[in-house]
């Protein structure tokens, strides 16, 4: 079903970029503890994450940003929980958990029925992370894992109807989608190295938006649909870069000797949320984009 998908290479991004730090990145928490995929609230009120605690278990974290408080979710939980992202809507909440065989499952929680649906990947050592609702559709798009690699996958709100949107021999992963719910952007290993690409979400048209020997990762589409931004580490270390979609420029938002990873964009597109390990411990930050 897959097998003829077009692949087309926009721009050769291999070029230094331009370097856009207009205002140093401002800091919404100090406590310094191990942090990963942050994702604003749909208001851009708070701040979504996962956290591990002193007994070295993972959990989510909300952080408000107005007052600063850090509230920690699911303390029902006994699992290791990572990777949360709110419905547009602010109903559902989707999540990946850990199970032991698989090893992480899919939950998506209906915040207002109080109802957890879930999706269990296939295979003992198989895995779900980075859902990522898909505007104007009841579909959640996450990296699905097992023997064959690993493949960007859609589920419904229940956890039913699986279905494959990849079907590339590489490792594909962190997808996000675009505001008029028509694609997916991902990262792929397919010629060998990390690379930033677009599919529909019927799995056709595939085109590559990065060419750079050293690896591009973890894209997210911004509210307009103009630009991207996303990892790479062309110059040394993980850094932040924006990517406009129609005229090819590519900036680098953050400069600096340690890890700036994991961009989440604001819902008016003005901010992006991630971590750093400035100062040697894992905070997260929030950066102004013109």
């Amino acid at each position: 079903m897959h097998l003829n998908l077009s692949c087309k290479i926009l721009a050769v991004l291999a070029m230094v970029p331009a370097i856009a730090m207009s205002a140093e990145p401002r800091q919404l928490t100090t406590d310094g503890v191990w942090k990963l995929s942050p994702r604003y609230s749909p208001d851009s009120e708070s701040v979504y994450y996962s956290q591990s605690s002193n007994t070295g278990r993972v959990f989510l974290h909300q952080l408000d940003l107005k007052t600063g408080k850090d509230k920690q979710l699911l303390l029902e939980a006994t699992d290791h929980l990572f990777d949360p992202v709110i419905s547009s809507d602010g109903r559902y909440l989707a999540y990946c958990q850990s199970s032991g065989s698989p090893q992480l499952i899919l939950m998506i929680r209906d915040r207002q029925e109080k109802k957890t649906a879930q999706y269990k990947p296939v295979g003992a050592r198989s895995t779900a992370r980075r859902p990522a609702f898909i505007p104007g559709t009841n579909l959640v798009a996450f990296t699905e894992s097992g023997e064959g690699g690993q493949q960007i996958s859609v589920v419904d709100y229940e956890g039913k109807n699986r279905r494959l949107v990849t079907e590339i021999p590489a490792n594909n992963r962190w997808p996000d989608a675009s505001p008029d719910g028509k694609k997916l952007v991902f990262c792929s290993s397919k010629t060998g190295n990390y690379e930033i690409y677009t599919i529909h979400l019927d799995g056709t048209m595939l085109t590559r938006l990065t060419d750079h020997p050293l690896r591009d990762i973890h894209p997210a589409w911004s509210p307009d649909g103009k630009r991207i931004a996303f990892v790479s580490v062309r110059d040394g270390d993980h850094e932040i870069y924006l990517l406009e979609i129609a005229t090819k420029k590519l900036t680098q938002l953050t400069d600096n000797e340690t890890r700036d990873d994991f961009p989440s964009w604001s819902a008016d597109g003005t901010k992006l949320v991630f971590i750093s390990q400035r100062g040697g411990a894992t905070d997260l930050y929030e950066l102004s984009v013109k």
